[in-house]
């Protein structure tokens, strides 16, 4: 099959999954409840302890407020990937999908990116409101912009390999969920969630550039509000490195879960 005929396989999948997601509005209004939230407590917070026209190492309260609504809207741009990995691994779904005439790890990657198109954008629409509301408009550059955007894809893919990694590990052990879960609280601390990196000890600073989770969410929040083309270059080249080794890893773990399958006559 000619890669534009693959092309176009995989590009209708991903759109049949932003069409999905959208259709969900009652979920989202409820996300962008929560997020309002989050991004007006922050905001209060960075207030009271550097004041309106402080910073904190470098750091402007504005530039807080928005890095957070980039990091916030990726990490609850939540899609199905996991549940639905780890429901056809589980039930046994997964061997009569292998027949199809779908690659079932790219099947699975065009729905998850179709459903984060979706979902980041509109968590980052509805927050972008937010916090103009409670910062104003911050002094970003189309430059900026894109390097934001160029990494928000690059750590979606580092993502979507980690979330596909664990959902697989339900060929070897009877839950995936506790992996998941630790793997969450990676994002909140060594991702960069709530702060930039920058602003951690040493010795965690040194630690999380070495990680994949601040390729998720640091990266591209900190390109957002800095537009600086050499950490620009860092973080891709990082996100970059992450991906060929997750998919690495990815690639094995799906193969020997696979041959499992063929073993045990499923």
């Amino acid at each position: 099959m000619s890669w534009s005929k693959k092309w176009r396989k995989y590009s209708a999948v991903a759109i049949t999954a932003a069409q999905s997601r959208a259709a969900y509005w009652q979920e989202m209004g409820a996300r962008t409840f929560f997020f309002a939230i989050v991004l007006f407590t922050f905001s209060g917070l960075w207030g009271r302890i550097i004041g309106t026209d402080g910073t904190l190492a470098g750091y402007s309260r504005q530039q807080l407020v928005w890095y957070l609504t980039l990091t916030e809207a990726i990490t609850l741009s939540a899609t199905s990937l996991l549940q639905e990995v780890e429901q056809d691994v589980k039930t046994g779904q997964i061997a009569y999908l292998l027949a199809k005439p779908l690659n079932y790890l790219l099947y699975q990657a065009a729905y998850y990116f179709g459903e984060m198109a979706v979902t980041t954008s509109l968590n980052f629409l509805a927050g972008g409101l937010v916090a103009w509301a409670l910062v104003g408009l911050p002094a970003i550059t189309l430059s900026g912009l894109a390097q934001a955007l160029i990494l928000v894809v690059l750590g979606a893919a580092v993502r979507f390999c980690l979330l596909a990694a664990i959902a697989l590990l339900s060929f070897f052990v009877e839950e995936s969920r506790p992996f998941y879960w630790i793997y969450s609280k990676f994002i909140f601390t060594l991702g960069g969630l709530f702060l930039p990196i920058d602003l951690y000890p040493d010795f965690f600073r040194r630690l999380a550039a070495l990680l994949p989770f601040q390729s998720i969410t640091y990266g591209p929040a900190r390109a957002f509000i800095s537009g600086d083309w050499g950490q620009f270059a860092n973080s891709a080249n990082m996100a970059l490195l992450w991906c060929l080794a997750l998919t690495g890893l990815l690639s094995w773990e799906f193969a020997k879960g696979v041959k499992q399958i063929n073993v045990n006559g499923g």
